[in-house]
């Protein structure tokens, strides 16, 4: 379970832990659903810390990836902004770190500042955006919610990260929320 502006690894607003519905959903599907992902905005640490726990708990998912949510600065007439995922083949043991080099790789400025799109860069603009702010994860969070990756910086990098093309597809809504029908 996974909404905007909140990772998904914390607590669900109507009380448990939204991990816990997710899988629920994969145990009551029907037809069964064979392939699942794991979607955090700008990053993968859902992924990595609920990986062994989502490996073989349902019968019949042979297949758990990540879904790296990229909110574009580009936005729709509603207002939001056109959500790009990237989808990533877990086949390559080192899938996890390069595709924390290759998300590391697009900046945003905010606060007068270039923020890179990685976890200890991100909690900078989330602090300097609630400087209340003392918990990790939650200013890791507000600074997810900050980031906005410009197209065409992540067009470049993309072009020019071979790993990327060959172990990665791109995937965007159609919806007129978030998608490009929205354009």
């Amino acid at each position: 379970i996974r909404r905007p502006g909140r990772l998904c690894n914390g607590p669900h607003p109507s009380g448990g832990d939204g991990w816990d519905k997710y899988l629920n959903v994969f145990e009551d599907a029907g037809p069964s659903v064979t392939a699942g992902c794991v979607s955090d905005y700008f990053g993968l640490w859902t992924y990595e810390d609920r990986l062994e726990r989502a490996r073989g708990l349902i019968p019949g998912v042979t297949l758990v990836f990540p879904n790296v949510e990229v909110r574009l600065s580009i936005r729709t007439q509603k207002g939001p902004s056109i959500n790009l995922h990237l989808l990533v083949s877990p086949d390559d043991p080192e899938h996890v770190a390069k595709t924390n080099q290759f998300l590391k790789g697009l900046t945003f400025e905010a606060f007068d500042t270039t923020f890179h799109c990685d976890p200890d860069d991100l909690r900078r603009p989330g602090r300097r955006y609630n400087p209340a702010q003392t918990d990790d994860q939650a200013a890791l969070a507000d600074g997810a919610n900050q980031f906005t990756a410009d197209f065409k910086q992540l067009r470049t990098a993309w072009r020019q990260n071979a790993w990327i093309q060959e172990n990665a597809l791109i995937a965007v809504a159609g919806s007129n929320r978030d998608g490009t029908a929205g354009l």
